[in-house]
Formats: structure tokens, sequence, C-alpha cells
């Protein structure tokens, strides 16, 4: 899963927000480390560097987002089996838990 929910504005919303949705989050996000996860740490070694791959892509998004002008308010992920929410900046990130549910904030 890795979606941009709207990539464009409908007519009359000149001023969409972006809300980003994905199981993974920039480097700078909650979790910060790698604990729990040792087992499959310990299975694939090249797991370490994969994750932390995938992360540096989610950073290259973000600045890319930010820098093109999108007015990101969300970012919602989840793939680890936790429940956190941050604010960095004006975007809230939402680390969503099994079966969470969170609404989005407004689009004005």
């Amino acid at each position: 899963m890795d979606s941009v929910q709207r990539d464009r504005n409908l007519p009359g919303e000149e001023n969409s927000t972006v809300k980003r949705s994905c199981e993974n989050c920039p480097s700078f996000c909650y979790p910060h480390s790698k604990k729990g996860i040792e087992g499959w740490l310990a299975e694939d070694e090249n797991l370490a560097t994969d994750l932390d791959n995938e992360r540096a892509v989610m950073d290259k998004l973000h600045e890319r987002l930010l820098a093109d002008g999108h007015p990101v308010r969300d970012w919602f992920y989840a793939h680890f089996h936790d429940s956190h929410t941050e604010f960095i900046g004006n975007i809230r990130f939402s680390l969503l838990g099994i079966m969470e549910l969170k609404p989005a904030l407004s689009f004005r």
C-alpha cells in the first residue's frame, strides 16, 4: 500500500489538503529504533538495510511534497503494530495500530 489519497483538487476545492497514506514514514518519525524486530533481523541479513532504504525513500517523498508546495496536513502510516501521533512542523504523523481508525484533519 502506497497511495496518495488525492492527487489533484476537485472543482471548487482549489486549496485542498494532501493526505498521505502508506505503510511507512520518513526516518525522523516514530519509531526511531528497530526494537522488537530483532528476530526478523537475525533471519534476514539485508532487512535492516532494506528498512533504512525504505524510510529514506519516504524522506525524499516528504521533501518533494513540501518543495512542490503541497499543503500536507496528515501522514498516516502503519505496519509497526503500535499507535503513536506526533506533530512535526505543520504535519500530523499518525502511526495507526491494528484496526485503528483516525479522522483526517479538516481540508480547510
